[in-house]
């Protein structure tokens, strides 16, 4: 598929993307769904349209900045970081 590319997203990466992002589009969603886990590993290979990578992305970078102000979800801060970054990598 033209403009398909693929990265990896770490674990808690992929859950956040999948429990949290309520406001990403239907596609965005799909793909977040047919996402396949690396065997061995923490991670989960996406391959998916550009346009919906950078809709991740921007996702990522808003609430990263986002959970700084959330104690009970700084942690979710670096994870989102790593992750705009793997996709940046990507694009």
């Amino acid at each position: 598929m033209m403009n398909q590319i693929t990265f990896d997203l770490h674990n808690d990466a992929y859950w956040i993307i999948r429990n949290d992002a309520t406001s990403i589009s239907p596609e965005a969603k799909v793909a977040v769904e047919a996402a396949k886990r690396i065997e061995r590993t923490t991670s989960y290979r996406v391959s998916c349209s550009r346009a919906i990578a950078e809709e991740w992305r921007a996702w990522l970078r808003h609430h990263e900045r986002g959970y700084l102000s959330l104690e009970e979800h700084a942690w979710k801060t670096p994870v989102c970081r790593r992750a705009a970054e793997a996709i940046d990598a990507a694009l």
